[in-house]
């Protein structure tokens, strides 16, 4: 009986490959799915010569854009005959490979397998072990990886959060699925997570979490999570870990979190972001512009390597330290309490710049800026335009004396002191104009420049640990020819023992731990001349214990308000981070105690508090702090819960009752929908339970409002379903079923029809085959064919009264619209028979037909044949034929 059939195999078609074939299409990137490292020149052009693939005029516009783009990328790739197979399942072993290639992660060049079901010499192997060491896929708890097993959505969607390192990430806005029911609950934190991060799609309102993902839907989600580039967008809101820029969520850790955090939400609204990204994650910020006025942008104790630029007024900035700082277009005030390395004016306007800044460079790119500068503003160099004068620049010229240390570029027309030595007051005033825009010309002498001299050695310095900073004038250590005044600086060779600053002409010196360093001190005379000269500090350690700090106990900073709430409501919950202080920065730890626990119970955790009630009344909770040294602090307030009147409720009606039910054993399960059975006076959500009064005879199961009932043999059996309210509320209705057994009188080798193996060919040079027929008038779905322990999932139907040839891919055999290539994985290289079973219905539970499949053999079904064996049976086959006989494959009669 002739028949034609297209399959597709539910795992990938895995390409055993001979040498020559590695050789070539190996190296030419050919294996379906495969990507290859964005910096491998070498793999970028082959994807690039093989993006044009010949079989997507079936597949979406968005999706073919998307597989040449992904393919243009070295994302994926075709086979060696041009296809991408679109329509094809993507299996956890092609998506291991793709993200291994895609997030470059490390491969090993040995073959070994940590998993029972992927063989060390598999093509995905190493791919398989990179992503289970990277945490992004893991097997199924029993030693297996499932490598031809379709991943589904709401899989997809978890392994996505585990490779952008999302797991347990706050924050993000809520994503409503019409079918969120549906989602497994192993899977329902992850893709929770993953819709917040839009990491998953969501045609139509739904996620569709049980769908298998195809081959032609992962390019786009490649291209969305794992392309990588500098891009320049704005931010459009900060939440928790994630932070939104041009409507798309990314995720911000480690030192960017301080800059990039909820801390700076107010200040980062609509700021400009100029960065890097991968793998959906923030990595290098090269520009951050504030837009929004009269903020705070605290960068804390993060350096910020890149450009901060101010383009808004009145904004504040705080921080340890800054690359660079530029004051935009526009901006007339700023505020800056940091430490910045250059400090870059683009603005045209009069600019007030306030704070306690230290600044190593002031460059000013644009003439018509002129700055007025706060008094504890410290700057250590000025480049102006060229032709640009000081006085032009500041406006305050007057008011600067020793905040600005040198100028470079432009015009220093700032007054020089008179050289006459006997001048007067009068004319020592005139050397100092009134007006900086017409100084008095001085032309100075040239003269040579004399460095400073020791003219004191300085003496060592003992002292304990304990004794504290040790100050050491250097007002006479040095002396200048030319009375330049000096500058002073200091390092210390051995920072763990001591540090050293200098203020003013005083050396300090900080002892840190018991030792000797030595202390090196350099006079500079600001005209290129310095001095060195260097002495020891040796600290002890002290001789007594030191004196024990005083211990301050705790005070309550922010009283807790009185509470008020139903009993319905539930437990309260109070934040304690808050309520106390420590003027010592101890740790406190809390304890709380309930007035009545008869009316409410507390309970803490960390710093949350819960008082949860059990009767309408009212406590007194006290709370107390403890600083682990001796000190407590305890506040109290009362919390009144109110009883309220609780509705009636109406238990579940029977509405219609179910019709008595019977059927043939071999009709298999029954089902009934539930939906209409009941109804509920209180509208209530109705769930179901259902017993079979024999469940020898039949089994029963709910899905949903969907009842099943399973016949295991014979007999009748009297089924009650339960309709509870969730309110106390339920109501039973039962109903009988009685199934009938298969026509006695036929004999064992008729029964009723079932699906069968017909046919299994094993020959020489890989060529393999196996024919599955299907006697009965409805097509069979769902067939998985079993070699040993390793599973084949068919996703085509057997048609009614026609078969199915599954034939190996790497062997001799023609491929025809009527066979289907697959793999036999390992087996191909086998001598020894192995089992062959069949399975329907995706249930590996119950076996269909058993058959031994061996080497260099043929065998062919009897004809008389109608259903499978559960064990295999030589008398329902046929006299072994040579293995390379293929003419009566594709048909049974």
């Amino acid at each position: 009986m002739s028949r034609q059939k297209r399959l597709k195999n539910k795992r990938k078609s895995m390409q055993r490959l001979h040498t020559s074939l590695l050789a070539g299409t190996l190296l030419a990137g050919s294996i379906p799915g495969l990507v290859h490292a964005a910096g491998d020149n070498t793999a970028a052009s082959s994807a690039a010569a093989s993006s044009k693939f010949t079989d997507l005029s079936k597949t979406p516009k968005s999706k073919q854009d998307a597989i040449q783009e992904a393919a243009g990328l070295g994302f994926v790739t075709g086979d060696s005959t041009g296809q991408f197979r679109p329509s094809e399942i993507l299996t956890r072993q092609e998506l291991a490979v793709l993200l291994t290639r895609v997030m470059k992660l490390p491969v090993s060049s040995q073959q070994r397998s940590s998993f029972k079901d992927v063989s060390a010499s598999s093509w995905s192997a190493s791919a398989i072990e990179a992503v289970s060491k990277a945490g992004i896929m893991t097997g199924n708890g029993t030693g297996g990886f499932r490598p031809g097993k379709p991943v589904s959505r709401e899989e997809l969607a978890a392994i996505f959060v585990r490779a952008v390192n999302g797991v347990g990430a706050q924050g993000g806005s809520e994503v409503q699925v019409q079918d969120r029911s549906k989602v497994s609950g192993w899977a329902s934190d992850a893709v929770d997570t993953a819709l917040r991060l839009q990491l998953i799609d969501t045609p139509d309102d739904k996620l569709n979490p049980l769908d298998s993902v195809k081959r032609e839907d992962i390019a786009s989600f490649l291209l969305d999570i794992f392309h990588s580039g500098e891009q320049t967008s704005t931010i459009s809101k900060v939440d928790g870990d994630i932070i939104e820029v041009d409507g798309k969520p990314y995720l911000v850790d480690g030192k960017l979190k301080e800059l990039l955090g909820q801390s700076n939400a107010d200040a980062l609204e609509g700021a400009i972001l100029r960065y890097k990204s991968a793998n959906r994650n923030i990595n290098d910020l090269s520009e951050l512009e504030i837009v929004k006025s009269a903020v705070v942008f605290d960068a804390k104790d993060t350096v910020l390597e890149g450009t901060l630029k101010i383009s808004a007024n009145g904004v504040t900035v705080k921080g340890a330290s800054l690359s660079q700082l530029t004051l935009g277009q526009g901006v007339s005030n700023v505020n800056v309490d940091a430490k910045v390395n250059t400090l870059v004016v683009d603005g045209g306007q009069e600019i007030q710049l306030k704070g306690n800044a230290l600044v190593d460079t002031l460059k000013v790119t644009n003439p018509g800026a002129k700055l007025n500068l706060d008094s504890h503003v410290e700057i250590a160099k000025v480049q102006l335009p060229t032709d640009l004068k000081w006085s032009q620049v500041f406006a305050n010229w007057q008011q600067l004396d020793g905040q600005i240390q040198r100028v470079q570029g432009g015009i220093d027309d700032r007054p020089k002191p008179s050289s006459t030595s006997n001048s007067t007051s009068s004319s020592a005033s005139s050397s100092y104009p009134s007006s900086p825009s017409s100084p008095s010309p001085v032309t100075p002498p040239v003269q040579k420049n004399h460095a400073p001299t020791v003219q004191n050695n300085m003496d060592s310095v003992t002292a304990e640990v304990t004794d504290g900073i040790q100050t050491v004038s250097l007002k006479n250590v040095f002396a200048d020819a030319d009375n330049d005044t000096l500058n002073f600086k200091a390092n210390s060779s051995n920072e763990g023992i001591a540090t050293v600053s200098v203020d003013g002409e005083n050396l300090k010196i900080t002892p840190v731990n018991a030792g000797t360093t030595t202390i090196t001190v350099t006079a500079d005379d600001g005209n290129g001349g310095t001095m060195d000269t260097d002495f020891t500090a040796t600290f002890t350690a002290p001789q007594l214990p030191p004196q024990q700090p005083i211990n301050h106990s705790p005070s309550v900073a922010n009283p807790i308000n009185d509470v008020s709430a139903d009993v319905t409501d539930g437990p309260q919950h109070i934040n304690l981070s808050n309520v106390f202080s420590d003027e010592d920065n101890d740790s406190l730890t809390y304890t709380a105690i309930s007035s009545d626990v008869a009316t409410a119970e507390v309970s803490i955790t960390d710093s949350q508090l819960t008082v949860t009630p059990l009767k309408a009344g009212q406590v007194t909770i006290t709370v107390t702090a403890d600083d682990g040294n001796g000190g407590t602090m305890a506040t109290d307030f009362t919390v009144t819960f109110t009883a309220s009147q609780q509705p009636i409720n109406h238990s579940p009606s029977v509405a219609n009752p179910i019709n008595d039910v019977s059927a043939d054993v071999t009709d298999g399960p029954q089902h009934i929908n539930l939906s209409n059975v009941f109804s509920d006076e209180d509208n209530d959500s109705l769930t179901y339970t259902a017993v079979s009064s024999d469940v020898a005879t039949a089994e029963v199961s709910i899905t949903d409002s969907q009842l099943t009932v399973t016949p295991l043999k014979a007999g009748q059996v009297t089924i009650t379903v339960t309709a509870d309210d969730g309110n106390g509320g339920t109501v039973d209705t039962d109903f009988t079923v009685t199934f009938t057994a298969a026509d006695p009188t036929l004999p064992p080798s008729v029964g009723q029809p079932s699906p069968f193996i017909s046919e299994m060919v094993w020959g020489s040079n890989y060529s393999m085959a196996v024919e599955l027929y299907n006697p009965t008038d409805e097509p069979i779905y769902n067939v998985i064919v079993r070699i040993e322990d390793y599973d084949i999932y068919v996703n085509d139907p057997i048609p009614a009264h026609g078969t199915l040839v599954l034939y190996e891919i790497s062997g001799q055999m023609t491929d025809t619209d009527s066979y289907s290539p697959t793999s036999f994985d390992s087996f191909i290289d086998s001598t020894s028979p192995v089992a062959l079973s069949l399975y329907i219905n995706n249930d590996i539970d119950h076996v269909v037909d058993q058959a031994t499949y061996t080497p260099g053999q043929t065998l062919r079904r009897n004809v008389s044949t109608i259903k499978g064996s559960e064990a295999f049976d030589s008398s329902q086959w046929g006299q072994p034929l040579p293995g390379d006989t293929f003419d009566g494959l594709g048909s049974f009669d």
